[in-house]
């Protein structure tokens, strides 16, 4: 596969470098960054670049998933419901006694876009694999 480099003028350089700086303004504008909140960036000045990097990694990149997006065959069961919070983390604890319950209230936020629901899943490692083994037991 051949890579194509093409050279960055030195006016988008200044340009971009503009956008930084006006970002540190703005957030200083802003009231985010007061002189102990600067003193704290510049002490995390590798963290920060890093994060900075992450940005322009991301958004530097036009279309970086378009060809990735399938039409599917899958489709849920006729009948199919999304079952409440209280129902599922329910189920949960009836599959896994002792492990606490949920706030129930985050269920009550506004779906996030394209969301089917909200969904209760128990985290961890350790209970990764108690679920499958659960889970195996169910399936026999």
């Amino acid at each position: 596969m051949e890579t194509l480099i093409t050279t960055v003028t030195d006016g988008q350089k200044k340009q971009v470098k503009r956008f930084a700086e006006d970002a540190v303004d703005r957030a200083i504008a802003e009231g985010l960054l007061d002189k102990d909140g600067i003193q704290k960036l510049i002490e995390n000045g590798d963290e920060f670049q890093a994060r900075i990097v992450t940005g322009i990694k991301e958004l530097s990149v036009s279309n970086q998933f378009a060809n990735e997006e399938v039409q599917s065959s899958y489709a849920y069961p006729k009948g199919y419901k999304v079952k409440g919070i209280t129902e599922q983390t329910n189920i949960l604890r009836q599959l896994f006694p002792g492990i606490g319950f949920a706030d129930e209230k985050l269920a009550d936020q506004p779906l996030p876009p394209n969301a089917e629901g909200w969904f209760a899943i128990r985290s961890g490692r350790r209970s990764r694999r108690r679920m499958v083994k659960r889970l195996r037991r169910f399936s026999r």
